[in-house]
């Protein structure tokens, strides 16, 4: 056993000393019939410009069954926009954009064995690596889960015996929150030092140079890593023969924001709504026994309980592709756009479970959090957000930072813990804890949101304008939305960006 293997387990690399402050910690012996639904997440990057054109929207239907059977899991539906395909899975969900892929699996999944598969796949398609991440929250029953996955420092094993990704990447790994409680596992592997002899080489074997793209000046002696660089701001490099190579924020890992909310002990009359109606023992949480139904049913059933909970109210303008189990549960993704949001609920009564994660690109989440809590109402949500440098200042708030959500008829949400690190040069990682607080809870009027502004309360920690949302600068232009939810407070407002149209 590693070091580093040692320390997990003296920490409890699984299943925190206590979920939360109103119950022990489930075991898997006296919860039988519970699901493990925090997610384990992998997003794999490759250089855009380099390979086939479509690059990862290129694999077949074959090759994407056969990854989702390495993490033991199955395709059910499938929804597409100019720039993704998005995929729900009969364990949460899978994200493809041209040089991006996003992988999320819950319960007893094997996420990481498809890792060496799609490095091959992606070998076929003449594409090259830039970025792997793989993150998780430790969860409630790690014994259960199959190799390497109940414990992180076997997972770090597991990826440094890697040698496709050890050959072309550096990894590290960190540990978010505090080991005594929830915490957050998060590795990432980036930065490889050859990147530019990568993109070099590439550029003489096809006969072609990039340069800036047009109208931007650029001398012989600029290098391929300076070009990258200096297009951030312009979304793209051109080459000379004419071809695009597209830096659009949406596929580029180190120029985005991804927001992810893991939400506890929903209240019970939010989570009856994720039964379907054949089943009337909901007290008894959900058990086997289903009789087979189609995915055509699954989907209706999927779709009455979006409305009926208000989660179409989340994603305004979305496309939104949903699926419900049997006897209970509920998946979707929603595509705008660049952009994609997607849910997943577990409601049995002693381990439910609902996690909201969005790549939508917005000045500030502060209302959209609120709105989630007031659709879920759980007694405790932790919150966790992936940014690069160039986002997270062009944040009007880090919602990371606020000291309590104020949420009208439900009540008030303080963070007990927060926590942050750096990776690499420009990655930023932070996670925060929050608990319902009980009792009576004095709050001042100023504290309370009101529908298109954002409270003042959760303004971050860098001198943020607290200005309404939808007063963003005028690269901001996109939808927004005031609406009221049937089972609790005020929606607040949130204004959702518009990309730019996709080059030819």
């Amino acid at each position: 056993m590693s070091q580093f293997s040692a320390v997990l387990n003296a920490a409890g690399g699984g299943s925190p000393v206590s979920t939360s402050e109103h119950s022990p910690s489930p075991t898997p012996d006296c919860m039988p019939d519970c699901f493990e639904g925090p997610e384990k997440t992998m997003e794999v990057c490759f250089i855009p410009g380099i390979g086939e054109a479509d690059g990862l929207r290129k694999l077949s239907r074959k090759q994407l069954d056969f990854l989702c059977t390495e993490a033991k899991c199955s395709i059910l539906s499938k929804i597409s926009s100019a720039y993704m395909d998005a995929y729900v899975l009969s364990e949460s969900s899978l994200f493809i954009y041209k040089h991006r892929y996003i992988m999320k699996t819950c319960g007893t999944t094997t996420l990481l064995h498809c890792l060496d598969s799609l490095l091959r796949f992606a070998d076929e398609l003449k594409m090259e690596l830039m970025w792997v991440g793989y993150s998780r929250k430790n969860l409630l029953f790690p014994t259960q889960q199959a190799w390497p996955h109940s414990n992180f420092g076997d997972e770090i094993e597991y990826l440094n015996s890697n040698k496709m990704l050890q050959d072309r990447l550096n990894g590290v790994a960190h540990i978010l929150g505090p080991v005594t409680g929830d915490h957050w596992f998060v590795y990432v592997a980036d930065n490889p030092p050859h990147m530019a002899a990568l993109i070099e080489s590439h550029k003489h074997s096809e006969g072609k140079r990039l340069t800036l793209e047009e109208g931007e000046s650029s001398s012989p002696s600029t290098t391929v890593a300076e070009c990258i660089t200096k297009s951030k701001s312009t979304g793209c490099l051109s080459s000379s023969s004419g071809g695009s190579v597209d830096l659009d924020s949406s596929m580029m890992t180190m120029e985005g924001v991804t927001v992810n909310m893991m939400m506890f002990d929903l209240d019970r009359e939010v989570a009856k709504l994720f039964y379907q109606p054949e089943d009337h023992s909901v007290s008894d949480g959900c058990g086997a026994g289903c009789a087979p139904q189609s995915q055509t049913v699954a989907a209706a059933m999927g779709k009455h309980m979006t409305k009926a909970a208000g989660i179409d109210h989340l994603v305004p303008g979305a496309t939104i592709d949903e699926t419900s189990f049997c006897p209970c549960g509920y998946s979707m993704n929603a595509i705008l756009h660049d952009a994609y949001s997607t849910i997943h609920i577990t409601p049995e009564p002693d381990c439910s479970y609902a996690s909201f994660e969005t790549n939508t690109t917005l000045r500030a989440y502060s209302p959209l959090v609120r709105n989630a809590l007031n659709v879920f109402r759980p007694k405790r949500f932790v919150l966790t957000m992936f940014a690069d440098d160039v986002a997270y200042t062009n944040l009007e708030e880090i919602p990371t930072s606020a000291r309590e959500f104020f949420v009208p008829k439900i009540g008030m949400y303080r963070r007990t813990t927060v926590s942050s690190t750096n990776i690499g040069a420009e990655l930023n990682c932070t996670m925060a804890c929050f608990t319902l607080v009980t009792g009576e809870v004095k709050v001042q009027k100023s504290l309370i949101p009101k529908p298109g502004k954002v409270s003042e309360s959760n303004a971050g920690d860098r001198g943020a304008n607290n200005s309404s949302v939808n007063q963003c600068d005028k690269r901001m232009r996109g939808n927004s939305v005031d609406l009221t939810n049937k089972l609790g407070g005020p929606m607040l407002r949130v204004d959702v960006k518009v990309p730019a149209p996709l080059m030819a």
